[in-house]
């Protein structure tokens, strides 16, 4: 089961990862306030994955 979630979480980062990355070239475009908050939502999930996944020793590669 650990395999599987570590499957899961490593597929829902690279997710926001990607994600991360097109709000990263759409404010390099042109900055407006609901993109920055896009921006800083990914980021936080990105984050609280992998520190999740450190906590409950789940392997995400």
């Amino acid at each position: 089961m650990n395999e599987k979630i570590g499957y899961l979480l490593s597929d829902l980062l690279d997710e926001m990862k990607h994600r991360k990355e097109e709000s990263d070239n759409a404010l390099k475009q042109e900055k407006d306030s609901f993109e920055e908050g896009r921006n800083l939502a990914y980021a936080e999930i990105i984050e609280m994955i992998e520190s999740r996944a450190n906590i409950y020793d789940v392997n995400l590669r």
